[in-house]
């Protein structure tokens, strides 16, 4: 009889143990793949808003600098200057080519992704 008892408690415990445990391990199987797919979609939709903002900084940025470009050249700024000015306009114009990139990186990754369905 106490050999039953501790068959029967055993299983009970074992069985607690297994039972809690599952929840905790399956983790995202209950959704489908459809779910995990628009998670990304709404990633990279997200990733293309900050591209665009970034992208209008440095737009703004770039008129700024070449607005103060004109200002230093039509002063008499010396070469030093000026050739400061030019390095930052050059670096906003890397920056947005950088970022129109990553633009249509990030939308040809999303037609992609509806054109496998």
């Amino acid at each position: 009889m106490d050999r039953l008892k501790a068959i029967v408690f055993g299983g009970l415990v074992a069985s607690s143990l297994i039972i809690s445990a599952g929840p905790a391990l399956a983790g995202d199987w209950h959704r489908p793949y459809r779910y995990h797919r628009w998670d990304d979609v709404r990633d990279l939709r997200s990733d293309i808003h900050n591209d665009r903002r970034d992208l209008d900084y440095y737009h703004r940025d770039l008129i700024r600098n070449r607005r103060h470009l004109d200002q230093d050249l039509r002063l008499g700024a010396n070469r030093h200057q000026i050739a400061r000015d030019r390095r930052a306009i050059q670096t906003d114009l890397d920056n947005i080519h950088s970022t129109r990139r990553d633009i249509w990186q990030d939308r040809r990754e999303l037609r992609d992704r509806f054109d496998r369905d």
